[in-house]
């Protein structure tokens, strides 16, 4: 139990021979995955999210695998973009800033959505993880006498 412990603390795990070496050899292969999910976890940086999403809009929720959301996010990002210059073309000033300002709106509000989806993202993991083990456990009845 020590050991399971272990996987939910937020320390360092020892090196994976001393810590699957308490565990029987039907649980090794389990509870090595878990080791390694918890050893490195697939975390994604929301800095760099947001900075994919700030070059290309859209490209840090794709990133994310939200293809819908990032896609959007492109699409009326760029409509904005066409609709400002094109009254500006157009000798439409009011357009022109109004649409600019909608474009900027979406951009901004694309860089904030990426960078939040990231942290979102990264913390699905850990609870995931989390929940996996806590299944995990509770199908092993070590606290449930057997009758």
């Amino acid at each position: 139990l020590k050991n399971y412990s272990l996987l939910y603390e937020n320390i360092y795990l020892t090196d994976s021979t001393d810590f699957l070496s308490n565990f029987d050899d039907l649980e090794k292969d389990e509870i090595r995955k878990f080791y390694l999910r918890k050893k490195n976890p697939k975390y994604v940086d929301p800095t760099s999210i947001a900075l994919m999403s700030a070059g290309i809009p859209g490209l840090g929720k794709i990133v994310l695998g939200e293809y819908s959301d990032g896609i959007t996010a492109f699409i009326m990002t760029g409509l904005m973009v066409f609709l400002a210059i094109d009254n500006f073309n157009a000798d439409h000033q009011f357009r022109g800033w109004l649409f600019t300002g909608l474009a900027t709106m979406f951009y901004a509000g694309n860089i904030y959505g990426s960078y939040a989806a990231a942290q979102i993202y990264n913390a699905g993991i850990k609870f995931n993880f989390e929940n996996d083990l806590q299944i995990y456990i509770q199908e092993q009845n070590y606290f449930s006498p057997k009758y």
